[in-house]
């Protein structure tokens, strides 16, 4: 879902680039989709990282499509390093973590069309909300 959010997103946002980290059994999939959709020069697929802290700090969002969360260490993790958290609305977690959408920013389960248009609310939102979601969430993530 997110090599095709990418596929519609650079259009108008020229300067964005997504890196997918881990492994799975998907990987040959995912590549010839990035192919496919020409993406090559904006999606990377880097495999498995010891240290994922890097990657979260150099990162405009973190983004995550998961079909369920049990409790999301990667979205606690992120809202911990100040960064913004775009999360599936999937159990366990995410909508009470983000507050629905007042700590970061919440995308119907499974939905393409849901993420990009929380994809562009994120873009097009004031540097002061998304301050104000960053502060949120970097809260709830200490109570973890």
């Amino acid at each position: 879902m997110l090599i095709k959010l990418f596929s519609i997103l650079k259009k108008n946002q020229k300067d964005i680039y997504l890196y997918i980290l881990g492994e799975g059994e998907e990987k040959n999939n995912l590549l010839h989709e990035i192919k496919k959709l020409n993406l090559q020069d904006r999606i990377f697929l880097l495999g498995f990282k010891k240290n994922v802290y890097p990657y979260i700090l150099s990162a405009k969002a973190i983004i995550s499509t998961s079909l369920w969360e049990d409790p999301g260490a990667v979205m606690i993790e992120s809202a911990f390093c100040n960064k913004i958290v775009i999360s599936s609305d999937c159990v366990s977690g995410p909508k009470e973590f983000l507050m629905n959408n007042d700590a970061g920013y919440l995308f119907e389960n499974n939905n393409l069309d849901s993420l990009h248009q929380t994809c562009e609310k994120f873009f097009q939102d004031t540097n002061q909300s998304i301050i104000q979601k960053k502060k949120q969430a970097k809260i709830n993530s200490k109570k973890k």
